[in-house]
């Protein structure tokens, strides 16, 4: 096939097909809806949480109030505060540190330590050979 019957073919295609094909492409090629501009995390002040709290408890809102006017991102959110206070007081509601302590160095993982594979093949290899060893007598 040579450049000018490619560029008749071109020609051929309905723009419209086209026009749908691309469109079919930049949809597939866009990011997942709400990985990239949402916070992984919404984290909410503790006198919002203690004030939307004692707003259901004894201001008489109802819950999806409250969550409307403090702009809490769920209705189970203000129930697991809810829960929280109920159980434990106005303790609960205090944002508790996450994370790693700062100084701490990070604790490397256990999966796998090149001196632990290393030790455990020779203790292998050490019994496999005394096993032998004493098998031969």
């Amino acid at each position: 096939m040579n450049a000018v019957s490619t560029i008749e073919s071109l020609d051929a295609i309905d723009t419209t097909s086209f026009l749908d094909v691309t469109t079919s492409l930049e949809k597939l090629l866009e990011p997942v809806v709400g990985t990239q501009d949402t916070p992984a995390r919404q984290s909410y002040p503790d006198s919002l949480k203690l004030e939307a709290v004692l707003a259901v408890l004894e201001g008489g809102m109802s819950k999806r109030e409250v969550v409307e006017t403090f702009e809490i991102a769920s209705l189970s959110t203000l129930k697991k505060w809810l829960t929280a206070y109920r159980k434990n007081g106005k303790q609960a509601l205090v944002a508790k540190k996450r994370g790693r302590p700062v100084g701490r160095p990070a604790v490397r993982s256990s999966a796998f330590d090149p001196l632990n594979y290393q030790a455990s093949y020779y203790l292998h290899a050490e019994n496999a050979r005394l096993v032998s060893k004493l098998g031969s007598k």
